[in-house]
C-alpha cells in the first residue's frame, strides 16, 4: 500500500497589517526572517513516513510576535531531522521541542523588556497512518471526514473556559471582548505556569482532510463555510486559496495562515 499526503499552505499578511506575526512549518519549509512579511502559497506531495506541519500566530506587538513564531518554527526545524530519521518517540521529542521553544521565547522577552511575547502552536506530526495532534493557544486543527468538519484542537482562551462552564452561549462567544485572550501560549514564564499542550492521536482514513489555521481565518469564516469550501474544491491548494480569499473579502484585518493536508492511500 502506498501512503502519501497532498498538502498546501497559504499565508497572507492581510489588508490592514504591516507585518506578519504568523508563521508555519510545512515539512521542512517555513518563513525566515527575510521572508516573514511576504504572502506565499505552495503545495507538495509528501511520501515520508514521518512528516511535520505547524501553524503559529505570534503576539507581542511591533516585531516581537514575529520573533516568537519564528523561534518556534526554527526550533521545530532543528529537531525535525531527528524526528524524521530516527525511531525516537515522537511525543517525547515534540514535548521537548515545545519546552525548548517556550524557554527561548521567554528569554527573548526578558532581553527585550516587553511585558509579554508568545505564540500559538497548532501542530500535526504524521507517523505512517497515525497523526499526533498538539495545540497551544487558539490556532486550530480540524478534520474533514465523510463530509463533516470537526475541530480536533482545544482553544486555550478565557472565552472557551466560559463556554465550558455554560456561562455564555456560542453566539455570545463570537463577539465576546475576551475571545482572543489566551490562557496558554508558547513563551509563558516557566515560573508562572507549566505549559501544557492539548494533544491527541488518531488513525487516518483514506481521503481524510486536515485543516490547520490561525484565527485570521476562523474569526471571520465560520465552520459551515469552511466545510462547504472543502466539499466543493478539488485540491488542497485550491481550498486553501479559497479560504484565504474569503477571509480577505471580510476586511482581512488579521494575518491569515492555512495549511491543508489530504491523506491518500493506494493499493498496488
Amino acid at each position: 500500500m502506498k501512503r502519501y499526503i497532498s498538502a498546501a499552505a497559504n499565508v497572507n499578511i492581510g489588508k490592514l497589517r504591516e507585518n506578519n506575526e504568523d508563521n508555519f512549518y510545512f515539512n521542512g519549509k517555513f518563513l525566515t526572517e527575510k521572508t516573514q512579511n511576504k504572502s506565499v502559497e505552495f503545495d507538495a506531495v509528501c511520501v515520508d513516513e514521518r512528516q511535520l506541519y505547524a501553524v503559529c500566530d505570534g503576539m507581542g506587538g511591533e516585531q516581537l510576535g514575529e520573533l516568537a513564531s519564528l523561534l518556534t518554527v526554527e526550533t521545530l526545524h532543528k529537531r525535525a531531522g531527528v524526528l524524521k530519521t530516527s525511531e525516537k518517540n515522537i511525543d517525547e521529542e515534540l514535548e521537548r521541542c515545545i519546552l525548548e521553544a517556550n524557554n527561548l521565547i521567554f528569554e527573548a522577552q526578558k532581553e527585550s523588556g516587553a511585558k509579554r511575547i508568545g505564540t500559538t502552536l497548532a501542530l500535526v506530526a504524521v507517523e505512517n497512518n497515525l497523526v499526533h495532534l498538539y495545540n497551544i493557544g487558539d490556532s486550530r486543527i480540524y478534520i474533514f471526514r465523510g463530509g463533516k468538519l470537526e475541530q480536533l484542537s482545544a482553544d486555550h482562551t478565557a472565552v472557551a473556559n466560559l463556554l465550558k462552564i455554560g456561562a455564555i452561549t456560542p453566539e455570545q462567544a463570537k463577539t465576546h471582548p475576551h475571545r482572543n485572550r489566551l490562557t496558554q501560549y508558547v513563551g509563558i514564564d516557566p515560573a508562572e505556569m507549566i505549559i501544557e499542550a492539548y494533544k491527541t492521536t488518531l488513525k487516518m482514513k483514506n481521503k481524510d482532510v486536515f485543516l490547520m489555521c490561525s484565527d485570521g481565518l476562523t474569526d471571520v469564516v465560520d465552520e459551515q463555510e469552511i466545510a462547504d469550501i472543502l466539499t466543493k474544491t478539488g485540491t488542497p491548494i485550491e481550498a486553501a486559496r479559497e479560504l484565504v480569499n474569503m477571509a480577505l473579502s471580510r476586511e482581512g484585518r488579521d494575518n491569515i495562515t492555512v495549511i491543508i493536508m489530504k491523506y491518500n492511500h493506494t493499493i498496488w
